[in-house]
C-alpha cells in the first residue's frame, strides 16, 4: 500500500500542475498496486473527467459505487 499512496499523491501533485495524463497514469499504477483503492479510483475518475472522457469517467465511478457498497455491508 506504501507505494501505492505514493503514486497517488504524486498524481495529486501532477494534477495540480495540470499534468493530467501524466496523474491518470500514476492513479493507474497505484491501482495496479492496490486495485480497490479508492483514493485512486476516485482521483483518476476526476482527472476523466477534467479530459471530458466520458465513458472512462464512468467506469471509474461505477467501481467506486460497488467498492464502497461493499465496504459499507462489510461493516454493518
Amino acid at each position: 500500500m506504501e507505494r501505492a499512496a505514493f503514486y497517488q499523491n504524486r498524481a495529486a501533485a501532477k494534477e495540480n500542475q495540470r499534468q493530467y495524463e501524466s496523474a491518470i497514469e500514476d492513479c493507474s499504477l497505484a491501482l495496479s498496486l492496490t486495485p480497490h483503492y479508492l483514493k485512486a479510483l476516485n482521483r483518476r475518475a476526476h482527472l476523466y473527467e477534467k479530459l471530458k472522457k466520458w465513458d472512462e469517467c464512468l467506469l471509474d465511478m461505477t467501481a467506486c459505487c460497488i467498492f464502497e457498497k461493499f465496504k459499507n455491508a462489510v461493516s454493518d
